[in-house]
Formats: structure tokens, C-alpha cells, sequence
């Protein structure tokens, strides 16, 4: 596979979403599971991924608070070990990644906003606050990503975002910029036609 702008946004995508695992004699599967509402995108990346896969459903019972939930999600499975090495090699580790995923900047014909925008599909959000401003924020518990970001953010607002520290709660990060910066970043990452 080639980089481009599609494969810089799975790389994003990937990183926060997605999970790899290996076994012996060099088995080993990719993953990536979505809401059932977000399964058109999973559709879309086994048409550009030339590797065979398989998409399933399932159903996950919860209970929140005393109400009980059956929630639908959708799985892409990819096992072939090319797809596999493909994604090693351009910054998606195997088992536990969320503390050492970082940005792979050595990726020649790596599309920034691409992979940005695939970060913000996986561990993002975007929307409205009860004062009906626009936002977009984003998790991570990795440093990189964390100092990343927040300098590419800055790059597109032309404003410095303060310090980047962790949270008091759950000790990571929670990037938030929102009215006229959040549009602007929106309107850089989610251009029209794109992968999403």
C-alpha cells in the first residue's frame, strides 16, 4: 500500500481506534469496531484496502445507571500478515497503544490534515455546547500525540493553545477548542470529498 490521503487518514484512524494482536507462528489479526451507525466507513476502507477481510455484527448488552442498553457495532477484521507488517511500520503498534501511539512524521507522502482528521474520527468529538457554540476536542493519553496536536492546531487557528497538561480526572489529555478555531480546523481536517 501506498501513502496517501486515504491510508494517512486510516493511519489516524487506526491508531486510536483500531487494535492489533499477534500470536505464533505469525498469526495475528487487525480490528476495528464501530458504532453500527459509523459502519458505512468501514465499508469504505475494505474497498481501499487491498487485503481480503471480513465485516461482522454484534450486539454488546450494557446497564447504565439502572437502564439497560443493547448496542449494535460493526467489525473489520484483516489477518494477512503484509497488512499487518504494513501497519507496524507506519505507526501502529501491537497490543496496548494508547500511551506510545505517535505521530509518523517520517512518512514521506504522509497528508497531515488526513491523518488528523483520522485521529478526530477515533478519539474525537465535535458538536455543539449548551450555549450553541461549535467545538471539537480530543483524547489521548499519548505525550506525542498530545504536543502534535496542539502545535498543528496552533498552526491553523495562527493562535498559541495554552500549556497542554493532563487532566485532574483521569490524568490525560482533553484538547478542546471551540467557536471561530474549532471551524476552522473542521473546515481544514473535513474538507469536502474526503474520507470519513
Amino acid at each position: 500500500m501506498e501513502i496517501d490521503n486515504n491510508t494517512s487518514y486510516m493511519i489516524g484512524l487506526f491508531q486510536t481506534d483500531g487494535s492489533l494482536s499477534k500470536s505464533s507462528r505469525n498469526r495475528g489479526k487487525f480490528q476495528l469496531e464501530l458504532s453500527i451507525k459509523d459502519e458505512d466507513i468501514l465499508y469504505k476502507l475494505k474497498g481501499i484496502i487491498p487485503y481480503n477481510s471480513t465485516i461482522s455484527k454484534r450486539r454488546r448488552k450494557s446497564s447504565i445507571n439502572g437502564y439497560n442498553y443493547n448496542n449494535e457495532f460493526s467489525n473489520l477484521r484483516i489477518c494477512d500478515l503484509n497488512f499487518r507488517n504494513f501497519l507496524v511500520k507506519y505507526g501502529i503498534p501491537y497490543g496496548k497503544k494508547s500511551k506510545i501511539i505517535k505521530p509518523p512524521l517520517h512518512l514521506e507522502n504522509l497528508s497531515i490534515k488526513d491523518y488528523v482528521r483520522g485521529l478526530y474520527d477515533g478519539d474525537g468529538s465535535l458538536g455543539l455546547t449548551k450555549n450553541n457554540l461549535p467545538f471539537i476536542s480530543f483524547t489521548t493519553d499519548s505525550n506525542d500525540i498530545a504536543f502534535f496536536l496542539t502545535e498543528y492546531i496552533s498552526k491553523i487557528t495562527g493562535k498559541p493553545l495554552k500549556d497542554t497538561k493532563r487532566n485532574k480526572r483521569d490524568n490525560i489529555y482533553n484538547i478542546c477548542i471551540d467557536k471561530e478555531d474549532s471551524i476552522k480546523l473542521c473546515n481544514e481536517i473535513y474538507y469536502h470529498g474526503c474520507l470519513s
